[in-house]
């Protein structure tokens, strides 16, 4: 298995998570960060979500804008 993360700017993760579970429900290993605080913040909350899934194959991690915070974070 392998755990997935999806992030972005204001409520891009949330928003999306919303959609997929709309269609298909709660997923397993799969964890929504928005970025609407500081980037220490959103790394403290990815390294948790990260370490959420010891024992997977891998975290994949999808962010909303390639050379934005979330995306460098």
């Amino acid at each position: 298995m392998i755990g997935l993360i999806v992030t972005g700017h204001a409520h891009f993760g949330t928003g999306v998570t919303s959609s997929l579970e709309l269609l298909a429900g709660p997923q397993p290993d799969y964890v929504a960060i928005d970025f609407d605080d500081t980037v220490e913040k959103l790394e403290a909350d990815l390294d948790t979500a990260i370490q959420s899934f010891k024992g997977l194959d891998g975290v994949i991690i999808f962010a909303d804008l390639v050379g934005g915070s979330p995306f460098k974070t």
